[in-house]
């Protein structure tokens, strides 16, 4: 199975990227890495210093509020559309505070990650783990627009990727995978001062 793994990262993440990396590559080792990664106004590779270290690809990214907001989903998703995708089974989407302890690949569904405990259609963006087919029908949905009015209608106060990718994708298919509290990997900031 081809998986590309898509680190989203920001230049204070740089070492724990790194480290998100080295987790990820220990369970899957022949996966195919991307390093989606901010830029500050510096010209590339920017202030990072370790994922550099790693050879993997690095697609310098505008600025795209974490926490979400409407425009800052518009921003992801504009530039996960930079990013090829054929030729890949799985996609994974992770943060770069995740540290990897098994291979969630193990598992046969169509998207996967953490539930939310309140609502079992909306998933922690802390990694998501899409089939090809969910993916580029995610990053080509044409109806955004009315979506993210009916979130608003429906009382939502904070509109984030993962929130929109999850409830789409779980509206797609049943093939779904809850990875909370299975221990595939941990959720974690630990910061490196400086290399």
């Amino acid at each position: 199975m081809k998986t590309l793994i898509i680190i989203r990262t920001y230049p204070v993440d740089d070492y724990i990227s790194y480290l998100c990396y080295l987790s990820w590559k220990k369970v899957l080792p022949d996966a195919k890495f991307i390093f989606f990664a901010q830029n500050e106004n510096d010209p590339p590779p920017g202030k990072y210093k370790w994922i550099v270290e790693t050879g993997e690809d690095i697609l310098i990214r505008g600025y795209c509020c974490n926490f979400g907001g409407r425009s800052h989903v518009e921003a992801y998703i504009e530039g996960l559309k930079r990013i090829d995708v054929s030729g890949y089974d799985k996609i994974i989407c992770s943060d770069a505070d995740i540290t990897v302890h098994k291979n969630p690949l193990e598992h046969d569904f169509e998207f996967g990650g953490v539930r939310h405990v309140g609502n079992e259609r909306v998933y922690s963006g802390q990694c998501l783990i899409f089939s090809r087919w969910v993916f580029q029908k995610l990053i080509q949905y044409p109806h955004y627009e009315s979506l993210f009015n009916e979130f608003i209608n429906d009382g939502y106060r904070s509109i984030s990727d993962d929130t929109i990718f999850s409830w789409l994708a779980t509206s797609w298919t049943d093939k779904t995978f809850g990875f909370w509290d299975k221990d595939y990997w941990s959720h974690d900031k630990f910061y490196y001062l400086k290399k």
